[in-house]
């Protein structure tokens, strides 16, 4: 619930995270898409769980490019109903 309430103070409508490994360097790359297309907002401080997501991305991540995305598609009600 913590993190759905923080994708809300972000103007986040989808955030996802994919790592993938070539030649045994491990790459990964983050995309956060927010309703209008701006960049997400600032998320509170307050709660333990940004922080946490916070400090994991400045350790462990690094900064390339902000970058606009082609189209967004998806496919979830009745997904699980197979």
């Amino acid at each position: 619930m913590e993190a759905l309430e923080t994708l809300e103070e972000e103007n986040v409508i989808c955030e996802y995270f994919v790592t993938y490994t070539i030649e045994g360097t491990s790459y990964t790359i983050g995309f956060a898409l927010t309703s209008d297309g701006s960049e997400p907002l600032d998320a509170t401080e307050e709660r333990e769980l940004n922080n946490k997501h916070r400090s994991t991305k400045r350790e462990c991540l690094e900064f390339i490019a902000h970058v606009p995305f082609s189209y967004y598609l998806e496919r979830f009600n009745g997904l699980n109903n197979r």
